[in-house]
């Protein structure tokens, strides 16, 4: 582990707090922790550089997202010799659960991983520059002292403290029973193979796309074929169809009236990384702000790999903005 010079990257609270506060002076640091502070209050909890815990109890927080997908957590608490844990998700949903094994057994390969001890990202060489994935904060309170740290895309990074990054939350996955990081199953994004039919629906707008082949990781780009009509049609081959094939990169972009947003790395700790064969398609209304909208556009996985006689109307269609939708009304 590297000898880190805190002094120079922290910020001490005052001791009218009672409560040490080591807080990096990075980037990273305002713009999570207005996601986490919003997703804290939604779910009734307090903040935990606020919290007044005794000294011989202990919580930590471990916070996953801050990108396209969402934020989620997992908080762990020791109190009086107890332990508790929360899956909280950004909407303010929050849930116990139970580790598979024992606390100790549980808690002590956390902290052999150095959840109590990782550096911040920022003190570290200059890692890769990735513009699509996921980043891990964790932050802790013990013995008076509060402590956080983040790490982007830790699966990408070289540094052997990012590789103890993706290996804690591979640990809270497989011991809380989260996939997808923390976001638990399915939570923003569907995964797709290459020539699979992904439908999208918009008011009375009906289309339809899909992604032939991908070059690249990060960036990536894809050759993509789409067909939609806006005549108040449902049947996406034909007469009042319009129809093309486009580059896209692993950015939202349009054709007609819809948008797509994709990615060629699923959201799994570690490389996160998808077969060749497939891709990662995102939910459009995630956090479900658009309710009620006609603007609101859906989507729906389709079993298909042709437009042939695809009728986006038909009720098979599992259409959805959220992963938590029921099926849209007609």
């Amino acid at each position: 582990m590297r000898t880190i010079l805190w002094a120079t990257l922290l910020l001490t609270a005052s001791c009218t707090t009672g409560i040490r506060k080591e807080i990096p002076q990075a980037g990273w640091e305002p713009s999570c922790f207005k996601k986490i502070d919003s997703t804290v209050a939604g779910a009734g909890m307090q903040k935990l550089r606020e919290k007044k815990l005794a000294r011989s109890d202990l919580e930590v927080r471990v916070w996953a997202g801050f990108g396209r997908i969402g934020l989620a957590g997992l908080v762990v608490q020791r109190e009086a010799g107890s332990w508790r844990a929360y899956h909280v998700q950004q909407r303010g949903e929050s849930r116990e659960v139970q580790p598979s094994r024992s606390w100790k057994e549980v808690w002590n390969d956390l902290v052999a991983l150095g959840i109590l001890s990782l550096p911040d990202s920022s003190a570290l060489p200059k890692g890769r520059a990735i513009r699509d994935g996921i980043s891990y904060v964790v932050e802790y309170q013990t013995k008076g002292r509060y402590r956080t740290y983040e790490y982007g895309n830790p699966g990408q990074q070289p540094w052997p403290e990012a590789e103890a990054m993706s290996r804690i939350a591979m640990l809270l996955v497989k011991e809380f029973s989260l996939p997808r990081g923390l976001q638990g199953p399915n939570a923003f994004s569907s995964s797709v193979k290459q020539g699979q039919v992904v439908l999208v629906r918009k008011g009375k707008a009906y289309g339809a796309y899909r992604i032939l082949d991908i070059e690249g990781w990060s960036p990536s780009t894809a050759r993509i074929s789409w067909v939609y009509r806006t005549d108040g049609g449902s049947l996406l081959s034909g007469d009042g169809v319009v129809s093309g094939e486009s580059v896209f990169d692993d950015f939202p972009h349009e054709f007609g009236p819809f948008w797509l947003l994709w990615s060629r790395r699923d959201f799994l700790p570690g490389s996160g990384r998808l077969s060749v064969s497939q891709a990662c398609i995102y939910y459009p209304d995630p956090a479900g702000k658009l309710l009620g909208n006609p603007q609101r556009q859906f989507i729906a996985i389709s079993d298909r790999t042709s437009f042939a006689d695809l009728d986006g109307a038909d009720a098979k269609w599992r259409y959805k903005a959220s992963f938590v939708d029921p099926l849209p009304a007609k």
